[in-house]
């Protein structure tokens, strides 16, 4: 007599791991600075989320002392043309008010490349830590300044 007991279901083919986009924006204001920090991937299904944090951004600065809204774009995986979108729009907004839009990512980032090929650095300033986005604060009206790099001498690539 053979064993009646059902051997276990095999996984099903079809089942896929979750696959679905995700971005976090944690905004913090801090003094003189409101950092949004980003995480996960920025693309048209996640984009709200980067919209929101910036707009968040945006009140606390225009609420407070602060003269900088600093964007950290180190736990970013991927950002796609709407988010530089956003934040080019982002960077307009507070120039109005001459305050200031930093992007923070380290100078060996992936992101870092798509900076300089969309030339986001020279609308933009860019530094490589939180510190280096502070340390501007003590430098006569960095509102002035149309964009820079602390990191473009530097190669891309």
């Amino acid at each position: 007599m053979g064993d009646s007991a059902t051997p276990p279901a095999e996984p099903s083919e079809t089942t896929e791991p979750d696959s679905t986009p995700w971005a976090r924006v944690d905004t913090v204001a801090d003094g003189r600075v409101v950092r949004v920090t980003v995480g996960g991937d920025i693309d048209q299904a996640t984009v709200a989320a980067l919209d929101e944090g910036l707009d968040e951004g945006l009140a606390l600065t225009a609420e407070s002392e602060a003269r900088m809204l600093a964007v950290d774009l180190d736990a970013a995986g991927f950002l796609a043309s709407v988010g530089l979108s956003a934040l080019i729009r982002t960077h307009h907004r507070l120039h109005e008010d001459g305050r200031e839009l930093v992007v923070v990512l380290a100078e060996d980032h992936k992101l870092v490349r798509l900076l300089w090929t969309t030339a986001l650095n020279h609308v933009v300033t860019v530094v490589s830590s939180i510190d280096a986005a502070v340390a501007r604060l003590a430098e006569p009206d960095p509102g002035a300044d149309a964009g820079g790099s602390a990191v473009e001498g530097r190669e891309a690539g």
